[in-house]
């Protein structure tokens, strides 16, 4: 009888620990995959779903690249054999330009997190996917923001400069340099040095 109700306590107590985890996994704010060494689409949230725009038996049992637009998909097949044969932790992001493709075939830029985790059944690769579209957006106005900017400044009529609190010139304008006889920007800076 005891080993019985130690058998028992032991499954509640395994069935709870996996609903805490689907708990985690379905209100995580990112898209959660999990992928086999063979590119499989194992497990996805419903993030995963929102973001790719399939329904999770669409992409349970896949190939991952189903998810990489066209463009892109034999070479992920590289990376990905690649990561398999090294898995390690990556971080979102490292610089890389990535895309994914939703179903309905529109593309979108995102980052990408990696972990690898070892199971009876070999390695998975759990991936945490953001889309970055709002921030490469808001990125892209602030470069032309400051475009204009510097045109504005540069080109101005009147004479201007950008004066640090050390009283040295961070920027000057060509109007300013022809006020006070400078040839250049940079005959202004190097004077003020």
């Amino acid at each position: 009888g005891r080993i019985d109700a130690l058998e028992q306590t032991t499954r509640e107590l395994e069935r709870t620990q996996a609903t805490q985890l689907h708990a985690v996994l379905e209100s995580a704010p990112d898209a959660i995959m999990i992928a086999n060494c063979e590119g499989r689409i194992e497990l996805v949230n419903a993030q995963t779903e929102r973001l790719f725009g399939y329904r999770r038996e669409e992409l349970l049992g896949h190939p991952i690249e189903i998810l990489v637009p066209e463009r892109f998909r034999n070479a992920h097949q590289g990376h990905r054999t690649g990561y398999f044969r090294d898995p390690h932790v990556r971080d979102m992001g490292l610089g890389l330009e990535l895309y994914g493709r939703r179903k309905d075939g529109t593309e979108f830029p995102l980052e990408i997190s990696l972990s690898p985790v070892k199971t009876e059944g070999g390695v998975l690769a759990i991936s945490a996917i953001r889309d970055i579209t709002k921030r490469k957006q808001i990125e892209a106005s602030m470069r032309e923001s400051e475009v204009r900017f510097r045109s504005a400044f540069g080109d101005a009529p009147i004479g201007m400069a950008l004066v640090g609190i050390d009283g040295r010139w961070l920027q000057v304008n060509r109007a300013l340099c022809e006020i006070v006889g400078y040839g250049s920007t940079a005959d202004a800076f190097r004077i003020t040095d």
